[in-house]
C-alpha cells in the first residue's frame, strides 16, 4: 500500500490519475495568471494614485503656509499627465457592453 494509512472503510490502492480535460487545465492556468497581473496592476496603481496624493498635498499645504501656489501648479503639470491616462485607460467605454 501506500504512504497513507485508511482511518474509516476498507483499503483501495490507487495507481494512477488521468486528467482527459487538457484545455480546461490551461483555461484554468490562464485565468491564474491574469488575476496575478490584475492584481499587480491594481497594486501600481493604486501606489501611483497615492504618490501624487500625497506631492499634491504637501504642494497644496506649502502654497497655504508661503502664500504662493507655483508649487501646486507644478506638481500638478507634472501629475496631470499621469492622472488623466490612468483615468482614461479605466473608464473608458466597454466596447463589449454595446
Amino acid at each position: 500500500m501506500g504512504r497513507f494509512s485508511v482511518k474509516i472503510g476498507k483499503t483501495f490502492d490507487v495507481e494512477d490519475v488521468n486528467v482527459d480535460e487538457s484545455e480546461s487545465v490551461a483555461v484554468i492556468a490562464d485565468a491564474a495568471v491574469n488575476v496575478a497581473d490584475a492584481s499587480a496592476r491594481a497594486f501600481l496603481l493604486k501606489a501611483t494614485v497615492l504618490t501624487e496624493l500625497l506631492f499634491l498635498c504637501g504642494a497644496a499645504v506649502h502654497g497655504v503656509h508661503s502664500g504662493s501656489y507655483n508649487y501646486l501648479a507644478s506638481v500638478w503639470m507634472a501629475t496631470a499627465p499621469l492622472v488623466g491616462g490612468l483615468v482614461t485607460y479605466y473608464f473608458r467605454p466597454n466596447k463589449e457592453a454595446g
